[in-house]
């Protein structure tokens, strides 16, 4: 979740300027830090962790629109989810709007 001037990935890893396009490194992989708006386009499992091999939260249903928070390696997003922190693969979501990634 983005604070102001700061943001910290699932791993614990910080770094500053969030807001920028900034982007480190953690366990997770490259995360690009920003945020902007997705729309589920087929439904879609929203993960603890950027891969299929981690604990699923919930299932996000076609349409539904999530708040990414961050890009880990091109392939997954970091978003909002019923209140905590998950993940969603690429290719299930569209942006819906702007976004400052």
């Amino acid at each position: 979740p983005s604070t102001t001037g700061t943001s910290t990935t699932s791993t614990g890893t910080s770094t500053t300027a969030a807001s920028t396009g900034t982007k480190t490194t953690g366990a997770a992989g490259e995360v690009s830090v920003g945020t902007g708006t997705l729309r589920v386009t087929s439904d879609a499992n929203i993960r603890s962790g950027p891969d299929t091999s981690y604990d699923k939260l919930g299932e996000a249903k076609a349409g539904t629109t999530l708040t990414a928070t961050g890009v880990v390696d091109g392939k997954w997003y970091r978003v909002s989810y019923d209140g905590k922190e998950g993940y969603v693969r690429q290719d299930m979501v569209v942006w819906d709007g702007m976004c400052t990634f």
